[in-house]
């Protein structure tokens, strides 16, 4: 297959674009308007903070290719009482399905919250157990 001038250009500018775009705004959080990777008031008793449980779930799964083992490291000390406090420090954030992450090449996104993203981004076996473990919340 013969790849004519104009679509080679027309290849490299949507490249180039790409490259700018994860260069410059794959970091971009969109969602309720609230970047969970920056302050906020976290619940923060006897050691556990609620919010920097919900950041760190968040970084592991913010991009295509979620960290599972790192989810599980940082669930296992959580108990159910300390996860009711880590899903509203979690939000609802923005969250592409098809992709996996939150950005969109053709549109808006839907608010996730910590079920859904969950529920998209690990295995079904690891979120069963999830499931037992935490079973009011998900």
């Amino acid at each position: 297959m013969d790849i004519s001038k104009n679509q080679k250009i027309a290849l490299g500018v949507s490249a180039a674009g790409l490259m700018v775009w994860l260069l410059f705004f794959r970091n971009t959080v969109s969602g309720d308007g609230i970047d969970p990777t920056i302050g906020g008031a976290g619940n923060s008793t006897n050691g556990f903070d609620a919010h920097k449980i919900a950041v760190d779930l968040y970084m592991a799964m913010k991009d295509s290719g979620t960290d599972e083992d790192a989810v599980v490291a940082i669930l296992t000390p959580v108990t159910p009482a300390q996860f009711d406090l880590v899903v509203p420090a979690f939000g609802k954030l923005k969250y592409n399905p098809v992709t996996g992450n939150q950005y969109s090449f053709w549109g808006t996104l839907d608010p996730y919250d910590l079920k859904g993203w969950l529920y998209e981004e690990i295995s079904s076996s690891m979120y069963a157990n999830l499931r037992r473990k935490y079973p009011k919340q998900l």
